[in-house]
Formats: structure tokens, sequence, C-alpha cells
């Protein structure tokens, strides 16, 4: 007589395979594809689990990439879990993003000016701001808005013409000065 025989696979679910994000910069195109092996058929949804992506970044969660471009610099922590076509999910796998801030230059004006006169005014300019951004955007606190100085004076003999104008300090949210 016949005796049936049943053989049983076990499904295992699916499990993220991506190491780390890689860290991106303000205003600057984040692409990544999270990768997942195991479990059975084809990967139908990533989720977030928990925590958030940078403003600006999101998951398609079909196939799992990551694309888009950040709108605030910060550091952002974030879970997934993907589903296989036999709706097993995966373990939560946690990662940590930076976004960091974007150099803006900062040049001080520069001024010709005949020997003995009164020290000018010496301005900041910035270079470098993107999108819609303007030095409005740039958030004073807490070291002030960068400022500039100059070695001149009106004692300054002719013979060190030109003198040094140097900018320093600024904080911005998205930004970091550089002169």
């Amino acid at each position: 007589a016949a005796v049936p025989v049943v053989i049983s696979f076990p499904i295992t679910p699916p499990e993220i395979t991506t190491d780390s994000l890689p860290d991106g910069t303000y205003a600057t195109s984040y692409t990544k594809t999270l990768g997942a092996t195991g479990g059975t058929g084809t990967y139908n949804t990533w989720t977030i689990a928990a925590g958030a992506l940078p403003p600006g970044v999101t998951l398609n969660t079909s196939t799992g990439v990551l694309s888009g471009t950040p709108t605030k610099a910060g550091v952002y922590t974030v879970s997934f879990t993907v589903t296989d076509s036999n709706t097993k999910t995966s373990a939560t796998r946690s990662y940590t993003v930076a976004i960091g801030k974007l150099p803006v230059t900062v040049a001080a004006s520069s001024h010709t000016v005949p020997y003995g006169s009164t020290t000018p005014a010496v301005t900041p300019s910035y270079a470098t701001l993107v999108g819609s951004d303007t030095t409005t955007t740039l958030n004073t606190a807490p070291n002030g808005a960068p400022a500039c100085s100059t070695t001149y004076t009106s004692s300054t003999p002719v013979s060190l013409s030109p003198v040094d104008t140097v900018c320093s300090g600024g904080w911005a949210e998205n930004y970091t000065f550089q002169s």
C-alpha cells in the first residue's frame, strides 16, 4: 500500500542586507537602494517601521529605493521592514543618516580708498546658496551673522596696500561658513 509522504519546507522571512546608509548633504541629490535576501517570491512592500527619513527623501515602497533631495541638515534615525509575496515580514533594521550642511563661501566686500580715508564698512557677500535660499534664510543665532573686518586704518602706510579683510563667525541650519 502507498503511504502518503508530506514534505514541508520552512518558509523563512526575508532579511534586510543593507549594512548602512550613506550620509548626504543638504540640497544635494540622495539615492540608495535597500537590499534583502531570503523569503519567498518578490519583496512586495518596504515600510518605515520607526523614525523618519530626512525631509525631502522618500522611500519607494515597491522597490526599496530611497531618493530625493534633502531639505534640512541633521541626523536622522530610521528603521525599515520588508514583506515578501507570502506576507512574511523581515526583522526591523535601523539606520542613522547624517545630512551635512552645505558650505557657503563668505567673502568681504572690496574697497579702494584714498590714503588717509576713514575705514570703509566691510560687508560679507555669499556664494553657493542654493534653490530659493537667500541671505535672509541664514539664521543668525547663536553666533550672529558672519562679520567682516579689515586691518586698514586711516594711518595705514601706502606700502601695506592692499590690506587684509577677513570674514568669520556665523551659523545657519543648513550651511557651514567658509571664507
